[in-house]
């Protein structure tokens, strides 16, 4: 099964959800999901460094973090894509086509969308973080149902 996670330019809010909802299947003992992310544009830059000091609060790294471009072939081959917002979401269809088994966050969680921390102080990717903490079981759930 592969979970892709995409936002806007896959700097800041994409990277830390593959980075937690990794570590949080590693921690699970679930081992046959293989998790990435991409953005709708950009590609080649690091990782935000407010998003990069976030994890390793956590405990986890993204410093080997290198954003990229979300393809056809990206879209194509991820099982179940995680969009950030509803915007996201639209933005995947109009680009790739219609595909079954593309959710945004908000949708699984019940919670909210995952705004986007990019240029804002520290405070606000941990709030996303923990808008990411939150979901992420309830993403994992997502995944097993589609899976079965």
């Amino acid at each position: 099964m592969k979970v892709l996670f995409v936002c806007t330019g896959n700097t800041c809010r994409s990277p830390m959800a593959e980075v937690m909802f990794r570590d949080y299947l590693k921690k699970q003992g679930i081992k046959n999901i293989e998790v990435s992310s991409a953005g709708l544009i950009g590609g080649g830059k690091p990782m935000a460094e407010n998003s990069r000091i976030v994890l390793k609060s956590k405990g986890l790294s993204g410093k080997d973090f290198i954003s990229k471009l979300i393809t056809n072939e990206i879209y194509q081959n991820a099982d179940i894509i995680f969009a950030m917002t509803e915007n996201h979401k639209k933005e995947l269809f109009e680009q790739f086509g219609i595909k079954k088994n593309v959710f945004t966050i908000k949708e699984v969680s019940g919670g909210d969308e995952i705004f986007d921390p990019y240029h804002l102080e520290l405070p606000f990717y941990e709030m996303v973080a923990g808008l990411l903490e939150v979901a992420i079981p309830r993403l994992k759930d997502c995944i097993l149902e589609v899976a079965n």
